[in-house]
């Protein structure tokens, strides 16, 4: 604290009067106690006061050269009102030595010719320590409470900007692990840390190139002059982030910006690990569905690339929809994926059926009919078993609906449930007319492929019978395309039998 030091050192007194007035044993008890400094005159005292101050005690005589004692002690007492002021002086009385006590704010008074003098100066001394002390207390604790006030004032800055950056986290928490693709994760991440480091450019690439990956950038271009922040989870690396300092505008993150980062990070790298571990479980998945699913089309000596012209078709069907403004809520990019993924599956009940039945070379009979029909049934329980398992792959419960549904008519004709309309579901509907154009347009055993024209005008025919009217116009809409994918996929060797009956 400042000034301590000298509350402990200062032994200063400043006797203001004749020295010979003082009784010789006083003035030597005085001079071998404290450090004792004499002025005849009252002008002489206030120098002193000013040039070797400030004085521990400050002793008068009540008759001063120039000036009364008192009124010198009270001038001392508003430029040094910490110094104790002590009067010495013929003894007048109780009564006249309390009124000069009082008048001139005196700590004591001393007769000219007592013995008290020495203890007086030591309370004085006592006196004077204690004032200044409490007066550098005091300004301490002014000093501490600005620089309290102030310390508030940041920290309350502090917990306000770390609680808004906590509540952004939770709320990224969440978003994150809702993306429904790496891409999403990388796009959210980055607009993320871009918004909360000051728009500062930001650059996210996640995932493994030779599975899946992605990469997003927001702000201005990450430069060589960056902060990276490496993705990992577990010992697994998922990605990184870079920061680029130039436009962050400082030559390092800040300690609440870092942190802010650390948590993003670690966020990120858990949503992106999961995404990519369900990508590689689904699309193993996937290849042993599909496998399937060409076994079951082999089975019925089915035309090679049957199952990657209809997925095409499908997606065809699905965005001219969506472009014309029906079943936009339905008929999202995941929906769109979901179809081109489990169009392959409509026909995976065939596995179901008997060779008898399935490689007839003539037409069926109506018993043998009835237990083809059952291939829509065979397909939907083969698949919901995974279904039910993996609840989060809407591709699969999509391919459910697909083989049960996909022979189902608008008009409630089709099996196996005589289902109408929109009861019908959607990636059902739009299968039912891809499959149709090409079983009409494939070499069969018992029948010449159609020619583009032939089929565009059975399957407008069934407009609103067979199929459903508005996939049946988008299906117009986009005609030329399903003709050149229909050539450029096409088969060299079509044999097989024509399911559409």
């Amino acid at each position: 604290m400042p000034g301590a030091e000298l509350v402990v050192v200062n032994r200063k007194v400043l006797y203001v009067g004749s020295p010979q007035s003082l009784a010789a044993d006083s003035r030597t008890a005085l001079e071998e106690e404290f450090d004792v400094v004499y002025a005849t005159r009252s002008f002489e005292a206030l120098d002193l006061g000013r040039r070797a101050g400030p004085f521990a005690v400050v002793v008068s005589d009540e008759a001063v050269e120039d000036m009364q004692g008192g009124e010198l002690l009270s001038l001392f007492r508003e430029s040094w009102p910490d110094t104790a002021r002590i009067m010495v002086g013929d003894d007048h009385g109780v009564d006249a030595v309390l009124e000069a006590m009082r008048e001139h704010d005196i700590l004591r008074f001393v007769p000219r010719d007592g013995e008290q003098l020495t203890e007086a100066v030591l309370d004085g001394l006592d006196a004077f320590h204690e004032s200044l002390c409490s007066s550098l207390l005091i300004e301490h604790l002014r000093f501490v409470r600005e620089g309290l006030l102030d310390m508030n004032t940041s920290l309350e800055g502090l917990v306000d900007r770390r609680e808004s950056r906590l509540q952004e986290q939770c709320e990224y928490a969440v978003r994150v692990n809702d993306a429904d693709s790496l891409q999403a994760v990388a796009e959210f991440a980055a607009r993320t840390c871009a918004r909360t480091l000051g728009g500062c450019g930001v650059r996210v690439v996640l995932g493994d190139p030779e599975s899946v990956s992605a990469e997003a950038c927001v702000g201005p271009p990450v430069s060589s002059r960056n902060h990276l922040t490496a993705l990992r989870h577990g010992s697994q690396d998922v990605g990184e982030i870079a920061i680029d300092l130039d436009s962050y505008g400082a030559p390092r993150l800040s300690a609440l910006d870092a942190s802010f980062l650390a948590g993003l990070a670690a966020m990120t790298s858990t949503a992106a690990d999961g995404y990519i571990q369900r990508f590689e479980r689904d699309e193993a998945q996937h290849a042993t569905i599909l496998a399937l699913a060409r076994l079951a089309e082999h089975r019925d000596n089915e035309t090679g690339q049957h199952l990657d012209r209809v997925s095409r078709y499908c997606r065809l069907l699905a965005e001219t929809l969506r472009e014309q403004g029906h079943f936009r809520d339905e008929i999202t990019d995941g929906f769109i994926d979901n179809l081109e993924r489990s169009a392959p599956l409509h026909d995976i009940g065939k596995v179901g059926i008997s060779d008898s039945i399935l490689l007839k070379p003539g037409k069926l009979d109506p018993g043998e009919w009835e237990i083809m029909k059952t291939h829509t049934v065979i397909g939907a329980e083969t698949l919901r078993p995974l279904v039910e398992k993996s609840s989060k792959h809407s591709y699969l419960r999509m391919g459910l609906e697909i083989a049960w549904c996909h022979h189902e008519k608008w008009n409630g004709s089709g099996y196996p449930r005589g289902l109408t309309g929109r009861a019908i579901p959607l990636a059902a509907r739009i299968l039912a007319l891809a499959d149709c154009y090409d079983a009409l347009t494939s070499r069969r055993p018992y029948k010449e492929p159609w020619t583009h024209a032939e089929a565009m005008a059975y399957i407008e025919g069934e407009q609103g019978q067979h199929f459903d009217p508005e996939v049946v116009r988008a299906f117009v809409l986009r005609e030329r395309e399903f003709d050149e994918v229909h050539t450029s996929l096409g088969d060299h060797h079509e044999t097989g039998l024509l399911d559409s009956q």
